[in-house]
Protein backbone atom coordinates (compact mmCIF):
# COMPACT_ATOMS: atom_id res chain seq x y z
CA UNK A 1 0.00 0.00 0.00
CA UNK A 2 0.98 3.63 -0.51
CA UNK A 3 0.18 6.52 1.79
CA UNK A 4 -0.20 10.05 0.45
CA UNK A 5 0.05 12.57 3.29
CA UNK A 6 -1.06 16.07 2.33
CA UNK A 7 -1.00 19.37 4.16
CA UNK A 8 1.93 18.62 6.46
CA UNK A 9 3.70 21.65 7.91
CA UNK A 10 7.09 21.62 9.61
CA UNK A 11 9.05 24.43 11.20
CA UNK A 12 12.85 24.30 11.12
CA UNK A 13 14.58 27.06 13.04
CA UNK A 14 17.87 27.41 14.83
CA UNK A 15 21.37 28.79 14.89
CA UNK A 16 24.52 27.92 12.96
CA UNK A 17 28.03 29.01 13.86
CA UNK A 18 31.36 28.76 12.05
CA UNK A 19 34.53 30.34 13.34
CA UNK A 20 38.21 29.99 12.42
CA UNK A 21 41.23 31.36 14.28
CA UNK A 22 44.86 31.32 13.13
CA UNK A 23 46.69 30.44 16.35
CA UNK A 24 50.18 30.46 14.83
CA UNK A 25 51.77 30.14 11.43
CA UNK A 26 50.23 27.09 9.78
CA UNK A 27 48.04 26.29 12.81
CA UNK A 28 44.29 26.92 12.61
CA UNK A 29 41.44 26.17 14.98
CA UNK A 30 38.02 25.86 13.35
CA UNK A 31 34.75 25.42 15.25
CA UNK A 32 31.38 24.80 13.61
CA UNK A 33 28.07 24.07 15.25
CA UNK A 34 24.33 24.05 14.75
CA UNK A 35 21.37 24.01 17.10
CA UNK A 36 18.05 23.30 15.38
CA UNK A 37 14.47 22.97 16.58
CA UNK A 38 12.47 21.08 13.94
CA UNK A 39 8.87 20.12 14.68
CA UNK A 40 5.62 19.23 12.95
CA UNK A 41 3.16 22.11 13.16
CA UNK A 42 -0.14 20.32 12.58
CA UNK A 43 -2.00 17.03 12.35
CA UNK A 44 -2.49 15.92 8.75
CA UNK A 45 -4.80 13.74 6.68
CA UNK A 46 -3.49 10.62 4.98
CA UNK A 47 -5.04 8.81 2.02
CA UNK A 48 -4.10 5.12 1.74
CA UNK A 49 -4.13 3.61 -1.76
CA UNK A 50 -3.16 0.36 -3.46
CA UNK A 51 -0.62 -0.13 -6.25
CA UNK A 52 -3.17 1.02 -8.84
CA UNK A 53 -3.77 4.28 -7.02
CA UNK A 54 -7.27 3.38 -5.80
CA UNK A 55 -8.09 4.64 -2.33
CA UNK A 56 -8.40 1.98 0.39
CA UNK A 57 -10.91 2.84 3.11
CA UNK A 58 -11.52 6.23 4.63
CA UNK A 59 -8.76 8.82 5.02
CA UNK A 60 -6.86 8.61 8.29
CA UNK A 61 -5.49 11.41 10.43
CA UNK A 62 -1.81 11.45 11.38
CA UNK A 63 -1.50 12.96 14.83
CA UNK A 64 1.97 14.47 14.57
CA UNK A 65 1.47 18.05 15.74
CA UNK A 66 4.32 18.96 18.11
CA UNK A 67 6.45 15.92 17.32
CA UNK A 68 10.13 16.41 16.54
CA UNK A 69 11.16 15.85 12.93
CA UNK A 70 13.19 12.66 12.94
CA UNK A 71 16.16 11.14 11.17
CA UNK A 72 18.93 13.71 11.68
CA UNK A 73 20.83 15.28 14.61
CA UNK A 74 19.40 18.61 15.69
CA UNK A 75 22.59 19.43 17.59
CA UNK A 76 26.01 19.20 15.92
CA UNK A 77 29.45 20.47 16.89
CA UNK A 78 32.80 20.04 15.14
CA UNK A 79 36.15 21.20 16.57
CA UNK A 80 39.08 20.88 14.18
CA UNK A 81 42.74 21.75 14.75
CA UNK A 82 44.76 21.90 11.52
CA UNK A 83 48.51 22.17 11.19
CA UNK A 84 50.17 22.52 7.79
CA UNK A 85 53.85 23.05 7.03
CA UNK A 86 56.42 22.71 4.28
CA UNK A 87 59.14 20.13 4.95
CA UNK A 88 61.24 21.07 1.93
CA UNK A 89 61.78 19.92 -1.66
CA UNK A 90 58.23 20.88 -2.64
CA UNK A 91 56.69 18.62 0.02
CA UNK A 92 53.90 19.84 2.33
CA UNK A 93 52.64 17.98 5.40
CA UNK A 94 49.36 18.41 7.26
CA UNK A 95 47.76 16.84 10.31
CA UNK A 96 44.20 17.51 11.47
CA UNK A 97 42.59 15.98 14.56
CA UNK A 98 38.83 16.59 14.73
CA UNK A 99 36.15 16.08 17.36
CA UNK A 100 32.56 15.64 16.19
CA UNK A 101 29.42 15.66 18.36
CA UNK A 102 25.90 14.61 17.34
CA UNK A 103 22.93 15.08 19.63
CA UNK A 104 19.18 15.55 19.85
CA UNK A 105 18.37 12.99 17.14
CA UNK A 106 15.01 11.22 17.17
CA UNK A 107 14.19 7.81 15.76
CA UNK A 108 12.70 7.72 12.27
CA UNK A 109 8.96 7.15 12.23
CA UNK A 110 6.14 6.91 9.69
CA UNK A 111 3.62 9.68 10.16
CA UNK A 112 0.84 7.48 8.77
CA UNK A 113 1.26 5.14 11.77
CA UNK A 114 0.48 7.94 14.21
CA UNK A 115 -3.28 7.42 14.17
CA UNK A 116 -3.99 7.49 17.92
CA UNK A 117 -5.06 11.00 19.04
CA UNK A 118 -4.01 10.15 22.61
CA UNK A 119 -0.44 9.21 21.61
CA UNK A 120 1.61 12.39 21.44
CA UNK A 121 4.83 10.80 22.70
CA UNK A 122 8.01 11.85 20.93
CA UNK A 123 9.78 9.12 18.99
CA UNK A 124 12.71 7.54 20.82
CA UNK A 125 15.67 9.88 21.30
CA UNK A 126 19.02 8.40 20.29
CA UNK A 127 21.85 8.75 22.83
CA UNK A 128 24.15 11.68 22.10
CA UNK A 129 27.70 10.78 21.12
CA UNK A 130 31.04 12.33 20.26
CA UNK A 131 33.93 10.95 18.27
CA UNK A 132 37.50 11.79 17.30
CA UNK A 133 38.88 11.49 13.75
CA UNK A 134 42.44 12.05 12.57
CA UNK A 135 43.51 13.21 9.10
CA UNK A 136 47.07 13.59 7.84
CA UNK A 137 48.90 13.61 4.55
CA UNK A 138 51.73 14.67 2.31
CA UNK A 139 51.67 16.61 -0.95
CA UNK A 140 54.46 16.85 -3.52
CA UNK A 141 54.56 19.58 -6.17
CA UNK A 142 56.64 18.53 -9.21
CA UNK A 143 57.61 20.96 -11.95
CA UNK A 144 59.80 19.06 -14.41
CA UNK A 145 57.81 15.86 -14.85
CA UNK A 146 54.57 14.87 -16.54
CA UNK A 147 53.13 14.28 -13.10
CA UNK A 148 52.68 17.72 -11.50
CA UNK A 149 51.36 16.80 -8.06
CA UNK A 150 51.13 13.73 -5.82
CA UNK A 151 49.04 13.59 -2.66
CA UNK A 152 48.97 10.83 -0.06
CA UNK A 153 46.19 11.15 2.51
CA UNK A 154 45.62 8.94 5.54
CA UNK A 155 42.44 9.08 7.64
CA UNK A 156 41.54 7.35 10.88
CA UNK A 157 37.82 7.56 11.61
CA UNK A 158 36.61 6.86 15.15
CA UNK A 159 40.20 7.05 16.39
CA UNK A 160 39.34 5.97 19.96
CA UNK A 161 37.38 2.96 18.66
CA UNK A 162 34.11 3.95 20.30
CA UNK A 163 31.71 0.98 19.98
CA UNK A 164 28.46 2.01 21.65
CA UNK A 165 27.07 4.74 19.43
CA UNK A 166 23.89 4.55 17.36
CA UNK A 167 23.68 6.30 14.00
CA UNK A 168 20.12 5.37 12.96
CA UNK A 169 16.98 4.18 14.71
CA UNK A 170 13.47 3.22 13.62
CA UNK A 171 10.81 4.02 16.19
CA UNK A 172 8.62 1.30 17.71
CA UNK A 173 5.09 1.10 19.07
CA UNK A 174 6.01 2.25 22.58
CA UNK A 175 8.52 4.92 21.47
CA UNK A 176 11.20 3.70 23.86
CA UNK A 177 14.29 1.48 23.87
CA UNK A 178 12.24 -1.70 24.25
CA UNK A 179 10.60 -1.40 20.81
CA UNK A 180 13.09 0.54 18.70
CA UNK A 181 15.30 -0.93 15.94
CA UNK A 182 18.79 0.54 15.76
CA UNK A 183 21.95 0.52 13.65
CA UNK A 184 25.21 0.88 15.54
CA UNK A 185 28.04 2.91 14.06
CA UNK A 186 31.27 1.46 12.76
CA UNK A 187 34.27 0.79 14.98
CA UNK A 188 37.60 2.36 14.05
CA UNK A 189 38.31 2.27 10.32
CA UNK A 190 41.11 3.54 8.10
CA UNK A 191 41.33 5.14 4.68
CA UNK A 192 44.46 5.62 2.57
CA UNK A 193 44.24 7.66 -0.64
CA UNK A 194 46.79 8.28 -3.37
CA UNK A 195 45.99 10.97 -5.94
CA UNK A 196 48.07 12.10 -8.92
CA UNK A 197 47.68 15.32 -10.86
CA UNK A 198 48.96 15.91 -14.41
Amino acid sequence: TYTNITGSAQRHQGLELESAVNIARGLELRVTGSLIDAKFQNDVNAIVSNENGAQIGAPVVSYVNGLKVSGFPQQQVSIRLSYRTSIGAGVDFYITPEYRFNGSQYAQFNADNRTNPNDRTQSWKLPDYGMVDLHMGLGWVLTDLTVKKVNVDFHVFNLLDYRDYITYASDGSTHDASSVYVFYGRPRWLDLTLSVGF
